[in-house]
């Protein structure tokens, strides 16, 4: 089941660094869906350290082929074929257990490096939607009053 639109925000948004990486490998899994390993040298840093510009970098990035049917998740697939081909991935990275993970499956396929960030995740919405608040038209209370009222006035003389 997939979560909710903000948790991928803002996982985005709590990311370590958001980049794009010129890619030099892209290794497909043999069965797919699945994940594909991406390998690649920093080209520019939105966020994090700029000293990471031409680190190499490798992390995963879920893949699919024509025809897959993918299991029910918050999951943004990529096309196999079309990641085989990618030029730049700009992504949300988080380094964990030592190796670096795409957060809230934030990738974009790109043909070149930019010099502006090309996906980008507002405060707004990584903010839980909250449903509109139940409201009670005055008039809906007003008659709601009467009618408490008028059954009151009459249990009153009813029993009296």
């Amino acid at each position: 089941m997939a979560l909710p639109s903000h948790h991928y925000a803002r996982d985005a948004l709590n990311a370590e660094l958001h980049v794009q990486v010129e890619v030099v490998e892209v290794v497909l899994p043999d069965v797919t869906p699945g994940h594909a390993w991406v390998t690649g040298r920093i080209a520019r840093v939105f966020k994090g350290s700029q000293g990471l510009l031409s680190a190499r970098v490798t992390f995963e990035v879920p893949c699919l082929r024509d025809g897959d049917r993918p299991p029910p998740s918050g999951i943004r697939w990529r096309k196999a074929d079309e990641l085989e081909q990618a030029v730049v991935v700009e992504a949300y990275l988080t380094l964990h257990e030592g190796r670096y993970q795409v957060a809230g499956y934030s990738t974009l396929l790109l043909e070149a490096v930019t010099d502006e960030p090309q996906r980008t995740f507002t405060e707004e919405q990584a903010q839980p939607d909250v449903p509109p608040k139940t409201r009670i038209r005055v008039g809906g209370v007003l008659l709601l009053g009467l009618l408490i009222a008028a059954v009151s006035l009459m249990a009153f003389f009813v029993l009296s």
